[in-house]
């Protein structure tokens, strides 16, 4: 699954089926085939599909980050140990 962009892929299918209130389901089935696949298997209008990757895709800047763990993968470059504390590489 982290083949898959989240805002194109994952979050307007899992918006979809929520709204469907379908709240179990198979991954695979929901998240890992085709626009065309996952629309025949849910019943799903493929404008709607394109309207709410559409809407995903209108709600940030270009090139914004929005991955929430980014700023804690970089943390430990921007520690700066107290001077009386020893920093262990």
């Amino acid at each position: 699954m982290l083949h898959f962009n989240y805002n194109d892929v994952i979050r307007p299918r899992g918006d979809i089926l929520l709204k469907k209130d379908i709240d179990t389901f198979c991954l695979k089935k929901a998240f890992c085939g085709s626009d065309e696949e996952f629309c025949k298997e849910w019943n799903v209008d493929p404008n709607e599909l394109k309207q709410a990757i559409f809407k995903r895709r209108g709600q940030r800047e270009e090139g914004e980050e929005l991955d929430i763990l980014w700023a804690y993968a970089h943390a430990d470059e921007r520690y700066v140990a107290p001077e009386d504390q020893e920093v262990i590489d």
